[in-house]
């Protein structure tokens, strides 16, 4: 699940513990920060960079809304990552 500066809180956990509920292992990857508040204030600790989550590692991304998406487009690892990660 990717997360970035301001991301919109719900967007971010209510994904995340549903997922966890249905056996996913969830893996919180950011752009740098170890650590993000939401737009709510809500703070967001990281696994690791989007660069530490392989493509074959993964099931699925997970782009929660808010300011955060605005900010993780702009990343190359990140876009590879999803390119990746839908080929």
């Amino acid at each position: 699940m990717l997360v970035g500066p301001e991301y919109e809180d719900l967007e971010v956990w209510y994904p995340k513990l549903r997922l966890e509920e249905a056996g996913f292992e969830v893996k919180l990857a950011g752009l740098g920060e170890r650590e993000y508040r939401g737009k709510h204030g809500y703070p967001c600790k990281v696994d690791g960079r989007v660069a530490d989550f392989p493509a074959t590692s993964l099931a699925g991304i997970v782009a929660p809304g808010g300011w955060a998406p605005d900010k993780i487009r702009r990343d190359a690892e990140a876009l590879r990552r999803v390119r990746e990660i839908h080929q």
